[in-house]
């Protein structure tokens, strides 16, 4: 029987290094001979890069969160269905940076959409699919720290449009990363939180020993 893929997640504020951390792990996988695919969200898709666009434009107003959250979770649907799944099913795994937290953090703890919508969205098209990560990384930093590193950042991030709503806003994304954190304590164990601050080389070394123990052998 063939040995099933997997589904990993990176997310963080930004620049909190998930973006690096996601490189290293499909290099430490393929190191391994495992098949690997490395992705975004929004995006892994030619609709999903397209709503991307739209979603990261930046605009004056912003787009209406609940207006983001439904874009959201339509290249979600698509990620799941076309990348996610088959993959999976085909022994590779999925790496990707960002996924359903950001959503609950961006759009519901910090711009105020319902969670009961959020998470009837959630069902629908993650859940029926059931595609669950069988990892989830949360690297945490203060915010502080993601503006300092955005000045000797030499790459355009994935929320510039976000960015720019300043330091409250950031420290916001950290409470919600960590309230998403404390809201999953206890429905899976598949969540895990890592101090961002620590070395690079730390930081892969504590993801390795957290897929050994939760996909390697599973």
């Amino acid at each position: 029987m063939a040995e099933k893929g997997r589904f990993i997640v990176l997310e963080g504020i930004d620049n909190c290094g998930k973006t690096t951390q996601a490189k290293l792990l499909q290099k430490y996988l393929e190191r391994l001979e495992k098949k690997v695919f490395l992705s975004r969200e929004p995006g892994g898709t030619e609709a999903g890069e397209e709503i991307r666009q739209v979603l990261l434009k930046s605009r004056e107003p912003m787009l209406d969160p609940v207006t983001q959250t439904l874009l959201f979770y339509a290249a979600r649907k698509e990620f799941l269905n076309n990348v996610v799944r088959p993959n999976i099913d085909k022994g590779v795994t999925v790496i990707s940076d960002r996924f359903e937290a950001s959503t609950y953090v961006y759009q519901g703890f910090t711009q105020g959409v319902d969670l009961k919508l959020i998470d009837g969205l959630h069902h629908e098209a993650v859940a029926a699919t059931h595609c669950q990560p069988d990892l989830y990384i949360i690297l945490d930093i203060p915010a502080e720290e993601s503006f300092k590193r955005l000045k000797n950042d030499d790459n355009t991030g994935q929320d510039l449009v976000f960015e720019q709503q300043g330091l409250k806003f950031m420290k916001k994304l950290r409470a919600g990363y960590l309230e998403f954190v404390q809201r999953n304590s206890g429905k899976t164990d598949s969540v895990f939180l890592i101090d961002g601050l620590s070395s690079k080389e730390d930081i892969h070394q504590q993801i390795i020993d957290l897929y050994d123990k939760q996909c390697a052998n599973n």
